[in-house]
């Protein structure tokens, strides 16, 4: 009986604290603030030459954006550009909705410009390269979308002297949670 009001009790302290989790996801906790959207995360790039371009391709890169006020960092892999290595940086800024960015791909700067939609999860634009090198003035166009984290939830609770962990997902609206509990066995 007393397992039985405990399990119950840790079920309505984690949909509980899922709530409340759920709140601070949703004000940024800053006193009411909504959070702004960011470029941080984890993205894929496909980068298509436009049919007259000198060099024609189509490159995927996937990596991770950095955002960090209006600067825009990371790291991608790419596959299919006859000129990138394993790894290429990318740099650039954004403002508001436009974006301003530098792909090196292998010892050529590639320059993209574009927008990105209001919730920061699509992108799309023109790219162009320099006339000389491995990319002979390659130009075309450039669409990215960012990758959904599963939203995770892990918490360690401690009623007196019994500690209790709960784990689980919760769903894209923050409105139910799944999971499961573990406490120690009664001695």
């Amino acid at each position: 009986m007393r397992s039985i009001a405990r399990n119950s009790m840790v079920r309505a302290t984690f949909v509980s604290l899922t709530g409340i989790i759920a709140l601070f996801f949703v004000t940024g906790c800053g006193g009411g603030k909504p959070l702004l959207p960011s470029l941080s995360g984890t993205w894929i790039i496909v980068k298509l030459s436009a049919p007259t371009s000198p060099t024609f391709a189509k490159v995927i890169g996937t990596g991770k954006l950095i955002q960090n006020g209006n600067s825009v960092s990371g790291t991608f892999a790419l596959s299919g550009s006859p000129c990138a290595s394993r790894s290429s940086k990318i740099t650039g800024t954004v403002t508001g909705t436009s974006l301003s960015l530098q792909l090196q791909e292998g010892d050529q700067s590639v320059s993209l410009t574009g927008t990105v939609d209001s919730g920061f999860t699509k992108a799309s634009g023109t790219y162009t390269t320099p006339s000389e090198g491995c990319l002979k003035g390659d130009f075309g166009d450039w669409t990215a979308s960012k990758q959904p984290l599963p939203p995770s939830l892990s918490l360690q609770l401690q009623e007196g002297n019994q500690s209790v962990s709960l784990t689980g997902t919760v769903d894209s609206g923050f409105t139910k949670a799944l999971g499961t509990n573990t406490t120690p066995r009664d001695a």
